[in-house]
């Protein structure tokens, strides 16, 4: 961690303390709501340990005995599972195996093997990704674009269920051969998962916004800044253990608030990690 974040510090010196709010697996919840894959909305559910599950997918072992292996301190699977964590962020991006194995200096054949296991326990993860790809091609249009080689460049689209429209530009596709292009596959997996966690977080930002500026603290508890999925705010320690109690349980009812906004219904849990300290670096975990 580096130490520039100890320069960030509350506005009320020593009376104050910054809030740290970031979501639980935002990516990969939305994802199993965007695909409306059940295998994946169990393991949520049971709360299924997601890196180490990524990490029997790498390395051909039972979930079950690499959990048991992390919570007895086994240091060759805590190894383990930590570099299980590269391979399934680089999944949620739609990595292929060769790409994969640049960035996490694994063998190819061991990130085939992960991406094959991922698939097969999340099969209609790849069916949602699959017709993402479709309605992007059946609409695809002539365009004023070009891809690096000069090529003419075809555009498509797809429709988020927030309302969002993702518009796609076709590049030189290497799969096809010389002369050919395509839309890039990574940007359409990726990029309907992404943009739905920051729709969902920025829904809630303004719902935070909204609430602390209803409330009798609202002089004491202030946003600052958004940093990827996660929410900063400053607060006066004369009010921190109501601003924790209360941003808890507003963060919390982000179904609710899906539902009012984009009329979502939104059948998940989203729970949020809340820290809370004298400075961005030195924070503490904030637990009821």
């Amino acid at each position: 961690m580096s130490d520039i974040k100890e320069c960030f510090v509350s506005r009320w010196g020593d009376d104050g303390y910054l809030i740290e709010v970031d979501y639980k697996q935002l990516e990969v919840i939305g994802l199993a709501f965007l695909s409306q894959d059940p295998m994946l909305y169990k393991d949520i559910n049971d709360g299924v340990d997601m890196h180490s599950m990524s990490a029997a997918f790498l390395f051909g072992e039972k979930y079950e005995t690499i959990l048991s292996a992390v919570a007895a301190g086994d240091p060759e699977w805590i190894k383990k599972r930590g570099e299980a964590k590269m391979p399934s962020f680089l999944m949620q991006y739609g990595g292929k195996a060769k790409g994969m194995a640049m960035k996490t200096g694994l063998p190819v054949k061991a990130c085939q093997t992960f991406i094959d296991n991922y698939y097969t326990r999340y099969t209609k993860v790849g069916e949602w990704q699959d017709s993402v790809e479709k309605e992007v091609n059946s609409g695809k249009q002539i365009s004023t674009f070009t891809t690096r080689a000069g090529l003419p460049a075809m555009t498509g689209s797809y429709s988020s269920v927030t309302g969002r429209v993702y518009h796609f530009k076709q590049v030189d596709s290497f799969k096809k051969g010389k002369g050919s292009t395509d839309f890039h596959q990574p940007h359409m997996k990726n990029y309907p998962v992404q943009g739905f966690a920051a729709d969902i977080v920025m829904c809630m930002l303004g719902v935070l916004h909204r609430k602390i500026k209803e409330s009798s603290i609202k002089d004491k508890l202030l946003i600052v800044n958004t940093v990827h999925d996660s929410i900063i705010l400053d607060c006066h320690k004369d009010v921190l253990d109501m601003a924790l109690r209360s941003i808890k349980a507003i963060m919390e009812a982000t179904p609710y608030f899906l539902h009012k906004v984009y009329k979502i219904k939104f059948d998940l849990p989203l729970r949020v990690d809340i820290e809370y300290g004298k400075n961005w670096k030195s924070l503490t975990t904030y637990t009821e």
